[in-house]
C-alpha cells in the first residue's frame, strides 16, 4: 500500500512538473510512439487509446495519470519477483538513508 501512494506521488509530481508538456514538444520535434525513448513507462502511456480518446486536457491527464501509476505499479512487482529470487538480497526502505549507510560501512568492513 506504501508503495502504491509513493508510485500515485510521483506519478503526481511529474505531472505538476510536465510531463505532458515534455512528450508533447517531442512528438513536435518529430519523434513518435515508435521512437525508442517514447517506450518508456511515463511515455508510452501518452499514445493509448484511453488517453487519446480522453475528451478535454483534464480527462486526458487524468487518464494518463492513472496508466502511468499502474504501469509502474506492475513494473514494480516485477521488480520485487526478480529481486526474490536472490539469495542474500537485502530491503531497505528508500527513506532510511542513516540504515543504508551503516550497512554499506559495515558491508565493506570500514
Amino acid at each position: 500500500e506504501e508503495l502504491y501512494q509513493r508510485i500515485n506521488m510521483r506519478v503526481d509530481e511529474m505531472v505538476q512538473n510536465g510531463l505532458v508538456e515534455e512528450i508533447e514538444k517531442l512528438i513536435a520535434m518529430g519523434f513518435n510512439q515508435d521512437s525508442a525513448g517514447m517506450q518508456a513507462i511515463g511515455y508510452r502511456e501518452y499514445f493509448s487509446d484511453e488517453v487519446q480518446s480522453a475528451t478535454g486536457k483534464e480527462e486526458k491527464i487524468s487518464v494518463f495519470k492513472d496508466l502511468v501509476a499502474k504501469d509502474s505499479r506492475h513494473y514494480a512487482k516485477r521488480q520485487y519477483t526478480f529481486m526474490r529470487g536472490i539469495p542474500g538480497a537485502r530491503y531497505f526502505n528508500a527513506d532510511s538513508i542513516p540504515i543504508i549507510e551503516q550497512y554499506i560501512i559495515e558491508f565493506l568492513g570500514l
